[in-house]
């Protein structure tokens, strides 16, 4: 919540989140996008299943097993190294970052941060805000 209210000027009131009067335009557009409502905006796993047995008219037990199954479904696919296309929807795909150098925070040393794989998602024509 502090780094919220240092970096992006909210407040917290009664529960809700809400934008302060500053006239910081370019960190002022990025909060406009965050909130909606009154309330930053995010989805948890919990919720989801309940959108998924909404909108499908299941239980919440059958949804929670589909998105589970789902999401074990995709991180297999990533762990084995192959791209998860969702025609419209986006794409998520296994990158490979380099090794490179980087400094430890608190003791200034220089260190390498070793190359790892990451997943990257690359938006499609039906989730373009």
């Amino acid at each position: 919540m502090q780094f919220l209210h240092f970096f992006f000027g909210i407040s917290k009131k009664s529960s809700n989140f809400a934008i302060e009067n500053r006239a910081h335009i370019g960190r002022r557009d990025i909060v406009k996008r965050l909130i909606i409502n009154q309330k930053i905006c995010s989805m948890n796993k919990s919720e989801l299943v309940a959108a998924v047995a909404a909108k499908a008219e299941m239980s919440k037990a059958a949804a929670a097993k589909a998105v589970e199954a789902t999401f074990e479904a995709m991180a297999k696919a990533l762990k084995n190294g192959e791209n998860v296309q969702l025609i419209g929807f986006g794409s998520f795909a296994v990158v490979k970052k380099a090794a490179r150098q980087g400094i430890n925070p608190a003791t200034k040393a220089p260190i390498t941060i070793p190359a790892k794989n990451v997943v990257r998602f690359r938006a499609g024509a039906k989730l373009a805000l």
